[in-house]
């Protein structure tokens, strides 16, 4: 359920938190402490520094369309509540706990909102918010999709996935404007000199290799909807190999989440270019006879064919 908690956000990190943990999270917010600082003392910084306004705001900006969607909905209540459909609304809250905002319980199923959080969502959230999210969230989605299938992406390609969806026209200028308001908690790229490069590439030998990959094959841009359905849902969900094995995991003992992180994990390997041997390990402990093992392993020789990979710069199999 959810539960609007009648305690404030530094009671429920009070709560959750030891010192040592406070004093990690304080330097995760990059809020400054002394050693000999009680966690009260840093506590309170912390609280003051998240619950600034304009922090608070800039920070909703990464919040995706149907999370937004659904907090609109819940947080329009004044207490605890049973949810209609628990894993979405759950779901819905990952952005704000990742941000240290609301506390989820996972064994339990529960989401904590302490009321001042709750309260200051609802004062922000307006036309004027409403419409800058929307295009944070937008260059959020695209780097987050291009992360997996790039690695590295220059301004105008970035500027050309922006820019194909309706609704949405944006100049170089205004998406550095919004690239400054998504939180270093989900940030996958720096900026530098015209190129978005993964943190994961940068000083190592593994830019230039990506960089000399890219000359063999001009950038092939994924559609709108390949992007959002890799933020939202977590694979192509207008792929019938895809969906193949999304029915074969309802058969097997899993959560609607645990299943959804299987299948965002499991895309987002094929991208990267791992193997059939690779992805089979995936399945270890779900595949029970001859039969499954086969349905999966032809399966599986499809969706690497099908599915646009980081190796081809954005192609798939079927287009080299």
């Amino acid at each position: 359920m959810i539960i609007l908690e009648k305690l404030s956000l530094f009671e429920m990190l009070d709560q959750i938190y030891s010192l040592e943990g406070i004093q990690k999270l304080a330097k995760v917010r990059e809020i400054p402490y002394e050693e000999g600082d009680t966690k009260k003392k840093i506590m309170k910084d912390i609280v003051d520094c998240l619950l600034e306004e304009d922090y608070f705001r800039q920070h909703l900006y990464v919040i995706s369309d149907q999370h937004m969607k659904l907090l609109r909905k819940l947080l329009k209540q004044q207490e605890r509540f049973i949810l209609s459909n628990r894993n979405k609304e759950i779901e819905a809250f990952d952005e704000l706990d990742t941000l240290d905002y609301v506390d989820i319980d996972e064994e339990r199923e529960d989401v904590f909102i302490p009321m001042d959080v709750r309260n200051l969502i609802v004062k922000i959230d307006g036309p004027e918010f409403e419409q800058m999210r929307k295009k944070v969230f937008w260059l959020h989605a695209i780097l987050y999709h291009a992360f997996f299938l790039y690695g590295v992406v220059k301004m105008d390609e970035v500027l050309t996935m922006y820019n194909a969806r309706k609704g949405f026209q944006a100049s170089s200028e205004e998406l550095e404007q919004y690239f400054s308001y998504i939180p270093l908690d989900f940030q996958k790229f720096v900026y530098l000199d015209g190129r978005f490069i993964a943190f994961d590439l940068i000083g190592k030998d593994s830019l230039e290799s990506t960089i000399d990959l890219q000359q063999y094959y001009e950038i092939q841009y994924p559609r709108t909807d390949e992007i959002l359905d890799h933020y939202n849902e977590g694979y192509p969900i207008s792929s019938i190999n895809y969906n193949k094995i999304d029915q074969f995991l309802h058969t097997k003992s899993m959560s609607e989440r645990q299943e959804k992180n299987f299948m965002k994990k499991f895309y987002e390997s094929v991208i990267q270019g791992e193997q059939l041997a690779g992805l089979l390990n995936q399945f270890e402990g779900y595949l029970r006879d001859e039969d499954e093992v086969l349905f999966v392993t032809r399966t599986l020789k499809e969706i690497i064919k099908e599915t646009p990979q980081y190796k081809y710069h954005g192609r798939n199999a079927y287009e080299i």
